[in-house]
């Protein structure tokens, strides 16, 4: 009796988490779907923040591939990168320089964007580290990070002047965790092996 008792109770749990299961799976096939839709709907000229934010980790990577085709397509885009990467905000520029890294063979002309957005980068922790109420730099290996990532599109060290800039910037920061941290993603970078993607 007892036996048989709890093979009907781990039948019904099984049953239950497959129920689960492919509700959990319908759900993601409509946020895909309602997802895939808005990218659709964007007209070519809306604001550029808005086809980067399709790149963010909510997103599948299937959806990522339409943003990226979609966003590579769209008139007039070095001058919009170039535009979004004057926003005073690190984390708004990460998002110009993570559809770099996520792009696939970059655009030569995208080459002297990255570059500049190292050194401001590098301005912004240098600063920030004299006054961390500024509050922009809000992850401090992660915005290094995601330069880094961009760079390593162009080759291995190809901005190496830019990441050594970036190195002394990051060293400042009063925060030893941190500091260290990020410091390990720059000196992969300077040694030229691959960065981490995750």
């Amino acid at each position: 009796l007892q036996s048989a008792e709890s093979a009907r109770v781990a039948e019904e749990s099984r049953r239950a988490d497959e129920e689960r299961a492919a509700e959990i799976r319908a759900e993601n096939a409509e946020l895909a779907r309602r997802q895939d839709e808005e990218l659709a709907a964007l007209p070519d000229d809306a604001p550029i923040e808005e086809f980067l934010a399709h790149l963010f980790i909510d997103k599948t990577e299937e959806h990522h591939r339409k943003a990226i085709e979609r966003i590579r397509a769209l008139p007039e885009l070095t001058a919009r990168l170039a535009a979004r990467l004057e926003n005073e905000a690190p984390l708004q520029r990460e998002h110009v320089l993570n559809f770099i890294a996520m792009a696939g063979s970059p655009d030569p002309a995208w080459e002297p964007l990255v570059g500049q957005a190292i050194l401001r980068l590098a301005a912004d922790y240098r600063a920030e580290a004299k006054d961390l109420s500024i509050g922009r730099i809000t992850h401090v290996k992660g915005l290094a990070w995601g330069a880094l990532l961009a760079a390593e599109t162009f080759g291995p060290k190809r901005f190496e002047k830019e990441a050594r800039e970036l190195r002394d910037a990051v060293a400042a920061w009063p925060n030893e965790g941190p500091r260290n941290e990020a410091l390990a993603v720059v000196d992969l970078y300077l040694a030229g092996r691959p960065l981490p993607k995750e």
